[in-house]
């Protein structure tokens, strides 16, 4: 079990922080929302940013970056899918993030859904990041989706965002 501080907005919408202890980022969303919570910003206890805004700084940020730059521009430039995400893999292989790229193209060249795939793969990837690429699957606009998330990700205001607490 790891240990998780949570911001969060309670039913009567008042601002509410704490920590609660579970085996993951989304377990411990899941289980703040069954106390009736709608929770704005998680993070280890220990660190960084795991949800919410975690698209602002650190290693795995800049990592996610590269992944969104690279298949915004491929998928711009009307690649297939499975070989935009091969071309990524093989782009970013000798980081942390090319073994998660290479999940991803084996998933969806066997037929998955890439918001299905890139669910799965939660230490890179937040709940948005999922959503946008689910709603951008079903609409036929991936490539739309991957501009709108570079430019959130891209977005300096958002270190702004982080001290609205």
């Amino acid at each position: 079990m790891t240990a998780f501080r949570y911001k969060a907005l309670n039913a009567q919408g008042k601002k509410v922080s704490g920590t609660v202890d579970a085996a993951g980022r989304r377990e411990a969303t899941q289980s703040l929302r069954e106390q009736g919570m709608h929770v704005t910003h998680i993070e280890e206890a220990g660190g960084g940013v795991v949800g919410g805004l975690r698209h602002i700084g650190g290693r795995r940020t800049e990592l996610t970056y590269l992944f969104t730059s690279h298949m915004r521009r491929l998928l711009r430039a009307r690649l297939p899918l499975v070989e935009a995400l091969d071309a990524t893999a093989k782009e970013l292989g000798d980081t942390a993030m090319g073994a998660p790229v290479a999940r991803l193209r084996d998933k969806v060249a066997g037929g998955g859904s890439l918001a299905d795939a890139i669910s799965q793969e939660g230490a890179f990837f937040d709940d948005l990041y999922v959503a946008m690429i689910q709603s951008a699957q079903a609409s036929g606009n991936l490539a739309g989706a991957f501009d709108n998330i570079h430019q959130y990700e891209n977005a300096p205001r958002l270190r702004i965002l982080r001290c609205w607490w």
